[in-house]
């Protein structure tokens, strides 16, 4: 009976190809690996210290094996398959672009447009909305609802940050209060009163209506020192009805001093028209004094009309 023997993996025609050039650099590995044992036996690829793929060999048999790889980083990479290796070195450097872009009301950082980036970089995304908006999503090459997000770039990508307006519920509104539209009302009051006392103020009135205005001034001014509150609201109310009625007076006051310039105004008209009718009777009586004067010319014309026909005679 023959004796069994051990796998015993011998590896042949060990070829990697190309070892150089710029990243991404893809090589292709081939290799024959004979099993001169008898039992099946087992042999691992390496690349960098990392084991990438392994294959099994039975007793006696022969297995060809192709494997490719890409590196996409400068440096120097051994690769071994049994008692065969080789070194692989990568030159230059890979660019990826990330592009950003923002639909709706809002920032990212890094900002809106297009960055570049080396093989593997990591990079770290915020949305931040605007006011009266809200970040909804990311999408496009990288999706999520997380403001913040990681991108690798391992190829060139693209991502849009999507905002949308706010809804504003109506339950959420702050309704104004009673006191806050008393108070609003209440500086009305106090502006309307001012002007009409400055007002006043422009034009001539009574004494006694002087004094009377002077008063509501000062228990306006009093008024404005004190805190608010429903029963000094109405007070405010009687005095500012108080103020209308003076304001009516005044018109009164106003509307008779009209009647009197009117009535002087009729009063030099008269004197005029009485100057006028003076100024009549006197041309009438010059009129009258000429015609008198003709009267005696034609007397004195005809008298001499007649001694002239006596002198004749």
């Amino acid at each position: 009976m023959d004796e069994i023997t051990p796998a015993d993996l011998v590896v042949t025609e060990f070829d990697v190809d190309p070892t150089t050039g710029d990243v991404p650099l893809e090589i292709t590995i081939t290799a024959t690996v004979e099993n001169m044992g008898d039992t099946e036996g087992s042999i691992t690829l390496y690349i960098a210290g990392d084991a990438v793929r392994s294959w099994n060999v039975g007793g006696g048999a022969t297995r060809e094996i192709t494997r490719t790889h890409t590196f996409y980083e400068a440096g120097s990479y051994d690769v071994v398959l049994g008692d065969q290796s080789a070194t692989v070195t990568p030159t230059g450097e890979i660019e990826y672009d990330l592009t950003i872009n923002i639909e709706g009301e809002g920032t990212t950082d890094p900002a809106e447009g297009t960055h570049t980036y080396g093989y593997q970089d990591e990079v770290t995304i915020t949305a931040t909305a605007a006011d009266g908006w809200e970040f909804v999503e990311w999408t496009g090459d990288v999706t999520g609802t997380d403001a913040t997000i990681e991108v690798t770039m391992d190829d060139d990508k693209e991502i849009t940050a999507v905002f949308e307006e706010e809804e504003v519920d109506p339950d959420d509104e702050e309704p104004i209060s009673t006191a806050m539209l008393a108070g609003i009302g209440l500086i009305i009051i106090i502006i309307i009163i001012i002007i009409a006392v400055m007002m006043m103020k422009k034009k001539p009135v009574g004494e006694e209506e002087f004094e009377e205005d002077e008063e509501l001034f000062e228990e306006e001014e009093e008024f404005g020192e004190e805190e608010f509150g429903e029963e000094e609201f109405g007070e405010e109310e009687e005095l500012f009805e108080e103020e209308e009625e003076f304001g009516e007076e005044e018109e009164l006051f106003e509307e008779e001093e009209e009647f009197g310039e009117e009535e002087e105004l009729f009063e030099e008209e008269e004197e005029e028209f009485g100057e006028e009718e003076e100024l009549f009777e006197e041309e009438e009586e010059e009129f009258g004094e000429e015609e008198e004067l003709g009267e005696e010319e034609e007397d004195l014309f005809e008298e001499e009309e007649f001694d002239e026909e006596l002198e004749e005679e």
